[in-house]
């Protein structure tokens, strides 16, 4: 039986998640088909019939993560990156069920590059779907302020677990993490005047992205280490993985893929 897998999106044309899949499908004797799908509008619509139709499992992606989630899930302030369908013991209906590999996945890879996480100052960029789950997950374990662009939204967040970038003073931050798409003089200027050091990191989550080059050069101005989201999606993908088949890739084959870069 050859399962039915793809990700969901606009634009999307460069994703490296197609062969990912097909690696960790080689590696555990999965036969599967997974393929980018790139629409531009109506992706409930598209879902449905994916599904409807065979699907096993998607993965979403920009622009539509939080149009899914209004729509499959009462927590309409949180988005989903993956799909699954199941069959309901009660009423035999197949039913579709979101989750968010989001923050796990980040936080796997930060374990992955040896980056220490606990009681380090932090400061994140970009509170949409990605940002969310990132903060929700490593909120608890260390210093985290955070910026938001849409200040209507900004103003809404639950400051429990971290706090605004205006709350933060000189203290020396450890780890810069990006979850923005578009780049500007304010946001770079805001990144600048924070208290880097020579074991600062900064990480990008997008990956093939013009933001990847503007966070490069800042990191390169100030000395310090830089990546991108390659990783993050590595391990997302693997989390995708064992809820669609409840089976994991190897860390082998996964540090395998991260160092080569795909």
């Amino acid at each position: 039986m050859k399962y039915k897998l793809g990700i969901l999106g606009k634009d999307i044309n460069y994703s490296l998640s197609p062969k990912i899949h097909k690696l960790f499908g080689k590696e555990l004797n999965i036969d599967l088909n997974y393929e980018i799908y790139d629409i531009e509008k109506d992706p409930i619509i598209f879902i449905e019939n994916f599904f409807n139709n065979g699907g096993k499992g998607l993965n979403i992606t920009k622009p539509f993560k939080e149009i899914v989630a209004q729509h499959y899930s009462k927590n309409q302030k949180r988005s989903f990156n993956t799909l699954s369908v199941y069959t309901d013991d009660f009423s035999k209906n197949k039913l579709i069920k979101g989750s968010s590999t989001d923050g796990q996945g980040f936080y796997e890879d930060l374990i992955s590059k040896n980056i220490p996480i606990n009681n380090k100052n932090v400061v994140l960029f970009g509170m949409g779907g990605a940002g969310m789950a990132i903060a929700d997950e490593i909120g608890k374990d260390c210093n985290l302020f955070v910026w938001n662009r849409n200040t209507k939204k900004y103003n809404t967040l639950n400051f429990d677990r971290y706090k605004r970038l205006d709350e933060l003073s000189d203290q020396e931050i450890d780890i810069v993490i990006s979850c923005v798409s578009d780049i500007d003089d304010y946001l770079i200027e805001l990144v600048n005047r924070l208290n880097l050091v020579k074991s600062s990191v900064m990480i990008d989550v997008n990956y093939d992205h013009s933001s990847n080059d503007a966070f490069l050069k800042i990191s390169d101005s100030h000395n310090i280490k830089f990546y991108t989201g390659e990783g993050m999606l590595i391990e997302q993908a693997a989390l995708s993985f064992s809820k669609w088949f409840g089976v994991s890739p190897s860390l082998k084959l996964k540090e395998k893929i991260k160092n080569e870069r795909l």
